[in-house]
């Protein structure tokens, strides 16, 4: 009996994403829901989570495009806490470079986190509007906060609108607060907490249009800082910057 031939080594990075098996499937494009859940049970295990009405500002919608701001790393567990709350799967765009590490890019890529900024961030957008298309994912975008400027506390770039525009989704603006105090900005470890003294996290939504297609990338950006400057309040000017 003749041996068995060796099978053939594959990049992961060649669009096939990581291996899968019957225990753990994964792809590139799939979210394997024990990564998810575990994720939100580890998390409810750092800190309380205050969701107020976003059930009821998402409704019926779906998919939509998120844009939300951003305080630290912990703020990217929020999709899995928000995926049990609305039954929606969602997308999360990250920068290329968390992937490097083969156990992490494993982790990420079960628990719907999508590489982009890599060489050519326009090819990454465009494959995140494709998933998305596909999948029925709503993607959701953190905004870079802004020190400098309180009338602007939040830098939406222009990427949002577009992703926003070519899937002529409903987009819906969500604020985020608290997440600082589990995970510091700058720094990727959760602070050491006792489960009676976990800090609240809270996160609030406002609908900030039904079809992204009938706006201009401009006025898309405009409205998104507006929502969320007005949900964030007169203290988002000084919120923490990664």
């Amino acid at each position: 009996m003749g041996a068995r031939p060796v099978p053939e080594r594959r990049d992961r990075h060649a669009g096939e994403g990581p291996k899968s098996n019957a225990l753990w499937p994964v792809s590139s494009e799939s979210v394997n829901p024990v990564a998810r859940s575990l994720t939100s049970l580890s998390a409810r295990r750092l800190a309380r989570f205050d969701l107020g009405d976003i059930a009821g500002v998402v409704g019926w919608r779906s998919p939509c495009v998120f844009v939300a701001n951003h305080r630290s790393l912990f703020d990217f567990v929020l999709a899995s806490i928000l995926s049990e709350h609305l039954a929606l799967d969602f997308v999360t765009p990250m920068q290329a470079r968390f992937f490097k590490p083969p156990l992490v890019r494993h982790w990420l890529t079960a628990t719907g986190f999508h590489p982009v900024g890599g060489d050519r961030p326009g090819l990454d957008l465009h494959g995140l509007i494709t998933r998305c298309r596909r999948t029925g994912e709503s993607p959701i975008i953190t905004a870079t906060p802004r020190l400098e400027l309180a009338s602007d506390p939040v830098q939406v770039e222009a990427g949002f609108a577009l992703v926003a525009r070519a899937l002529a989704a409903p987009v819906v603006a969500l604020s985020i607060a608290g997440t600082d105090r589990v995970i510091e900005p700058r720094r990727r470890l959760p602070r050491l907490v006792t489960p009676l003294r976990r800090p609240e996290v809270s996160v609030r939504a406002r609908l900030v249009c039904e079809d992204a297609s009938d706006h201009s990338r401009e006025s898309l950006r405009a409205m998104a800082v507006q929502a969320l400057s007005d949900l964030l309040g007169p203290d988002s000017g000084r919120q923490s910057a990664e």
